[in-house]
């Protein structure tokens, strides 16, 4: 019983942070995610407790109560095998609704394994006590040997698993560890008699791996994919350009032919050295991707210093896109980190980061503006870029309201100058670009290249949140672009 305790731990941890990188790719924005799966978890586990107490209400005898404990233990287990198979309609079912919505809904795939796993605890100790123990104690020691597994897997998810397998291989060998635990433990269901058991065990096994083969094998298009802590990453062909993913958001594209850009905003701040009236000798660029802007600086004869905090996109961005690795300096830190602790200035620096559809908050504050300000030589131009949904001449309603807010903040960080120019075509998503300065920068315009009125807005600090939810549209036509140009197929990986 002690070891399915502890594997029921570390079960319950593994839903918590696998299921959200499973269910990440499909709604993008970090903090909706992790929000749903809390809440969801904190829910089920309640709803377990109160289940498993009543069990042992209705269960007098202990061998009773103990086959109901491990088959309730198996069948936790059996249902995290087949989650993976179930991930697919799920997310075609809430693809159209809005985000909070959709990561609610998805968070709930997790629900029966969750609610088992919270029955097992009551059930536990009511066995303890029929054994003679004292209920304190006995209650005592199983919740430290569950939160011991869970901080077992906590650990080895966050920081190691993820690296080295696919989240729904995470979630389907913690399943098969936790049947094998309630199959092989002392008085587990592997001792007793029951075929229909034995029949179920091997249909779920024949279940989950039919599913394994559609989670794990590569379409055609698709280049390249992991699973990383940071997310999933997809390099993907299509249309004689070659595409960057990361947990479903749209990174990096250029031409396979000769890595041009394709992204407008690429060429309009890859195209600023030739148009300042001192050419940068030196750059910051704050967010790799595939290297396509680093690349194009780098070619205008600009030092560039590439941060990014990610380990695998320098790797990615050299070896599939035409990021050249020796021209420019690489760094893995946080940008702002980087920032207080660079001595070096510089005379461009360039925000390119997204956290899959998540702008970072911590970077659009007016703290990490004033780090800006300071690391930028007299004439020197802070590159901002921000996806949005861009309208006929205007922003809709929640970007101008994040746009002002960013205009605002970066007058308040000491910079006399700030242009907003929106990139792209109406209609579609877009990027805002915010050019900084504490002299006057003349941005070239053209039909695609639209200045933007910039009212007063609210001031970004530290702590702040409220750019994500301003941001929600952009986001969510963001992912529907990722859905119309590849298809669940593609970014489910089968």
């Amino acid at each position: 019983m002690n070891v399915c305790m502890f594997v029921s731990g570390m079960a319950v941890l593994v839903l918590e942070i696998v299921g959200a990188a499973l269910i990440r790719p499909f709604i993008g924005v970090g903090l909706f995610v992790w929000s749903s799966m809390i809440a969801v978890t904190l829910a089920a586990l309640a709803a377990g407790y109160l289940l498993g107490g009543r069990w042992t209400r209705d269960l007098t005898g202990p061998d009773e109560l103990e086959r109901r404990f491990f088959r309730a233990a198996f069948l936790a287990g059996a249902s995290m095998i087949v989650l993976p198979w179930l991930t697919a309609p799920v997310l075609r079912a809430v693809e159209s609704l809005d985000l909070r919505v959709a990561s609610l809904v998805s968070a709930f795939l997790f629900t029966p394994s969750l609610i088992l796993l919270g029955s097992l605890t009551p059930m536990a100790v009511a066995l303890c006590v029929r054994a003679g123990s004292s209920a304190g104690p006995a209650a005592a020691r199983l919740f430290a040997i569950s939160t011991m597994g869970g901080f077992v897997s906590a650990l080895a998810s966050g920081l190691w698993l993820l690296a080295v397998a696919s989240a729904p291989a995470v979630l389907q060998g913690t399943g098969i560890l936790l049947m094998v635990a309630a199959f092989g433990s002392p008085g587990g269901i592997g001792r007793m008699r029951g075929p229909r058991m034995l029949g179920l065990s091997l249909s779920l096994a024949v279940l989950g791996a039919s599913a394994y083969p559609a989670f794990h094998r590569r379409p055609e298009q698709v280049v390249h994919q992991r699973q990383t802590v940071g997310g999933k990453v997809q390099v993907v062909d299509r249309n004689a350009e070659r595409w960057l993913l990361v947990d479903g958001a749209i990174q990096g594209r250029e031409r396979i032919a000769d890595g041009a850009p394709t992204f407008e905003y690429v060429t309009l701040i890859g195209g600023l050295p030739a148009r300042l009236a001192a050419s940068p000798a030196n750059a910051l660029m704050i967010g790799l991707g595939a290297g396509t802007l680093a690349d194009r600086l780098a070619s205008a004869g600009v030092r560039v210093t590439a941060v990014d905090i990610h380990a695998f996109m320098p790797e990615i961005a050299s070896r599939y896109f035409k990021f050249d690795a020796v021209r420019s300096r690489v760094v893995l830190m946080d940008g702002r980190v980087y920032l207080r602790r660079a001595s070096e200035d510089f005379d461009l620096v360039v925000f390119d980061a997204y956290n899959a559809y998540d702008l970072p908050d911590h970077l659009m504050t007016l703290e990490t503006f004033r780090l800006v300000r300071r690391r930028l030589r007299p004439g020197g131009v802070f590159a901002l870029n921000v996806v949005t949904l861009a309208e006929p001449y205007r922003l809709a309603p929640k970007d101008a309201r994040a746009s002002d807010a960013i205009g605002t903040t970066l007058r308040a960080a000491g910079f006399e100058s700030v242009e907003s120019l929106m990139v792209g075509t109406p209609g579609w998503v877009g990027n805002l670009i915010f050019l900084a300065s504490d002299r006057p920068v003349a941005p070239c315009l053209t039909d695609r290249i639209q200045a933007i009125h910039s009212n007063p807005g609210e001031i970004l600090r530290d702590g702040s949140r409220k750019m994500t939810y301003w941001e929600i549209d952009s986001a969510t036509a963001w992912r529907n672009e990722a859905y119309a140009v590849f298809g669940i197929k593609i970014l489910l990986g089968i």
